[in-house]
């Protein structure tokens, strides 16, 4: 009688036999031993999916933050080509009431 047949044996009288784990499983046809386990933990499930979250939003604060100086760029632009024709349209109305006041006088 082989071990196998012993435990067999052993399991149907025993109760307390499914609470031996055994360290050492002989067989005759191994199989592959994988470097990690077929599921991986839940712990590590959670740091690929926070990883994945995180490059997504850094992704997207980069792009605002793009955005925003584009924003800003041209509100400055804006602000200077107006400010630039506020002048000459001042300049424009002073020239012609400088105009109109020497005509009324002559």
């Amino acid at each position: 009688m082989n071990r196998a047949e012993r435990d067999a044996i052993a399991m149907k009288s025993d109760l307390t036999t499914y609470e031996n784990k055994r360290d050492l499983i002989s067989d005759l046809d191994p199989g592959p031993r994988y470097p990690e386990q077929a599921l991986m933990p839940e712990r590590k499930v959670a740091q690929l999916r926070n990883a994945k979250y995180n490059l997504e939003r850094i992704r997207s604060s980069a792009i605002t933050k793009k955005r925003n100086e584009a924003r800003f760029t041209t509100g400055r632009l804006h602000a200077h080509y107006k400010l630039e024709q506020l002048k000459t349209d001042v300049a424009e109305i002073r020239d012609k009431e400088l105009l109109e006041s020497q005509e009324k006088v002559n």
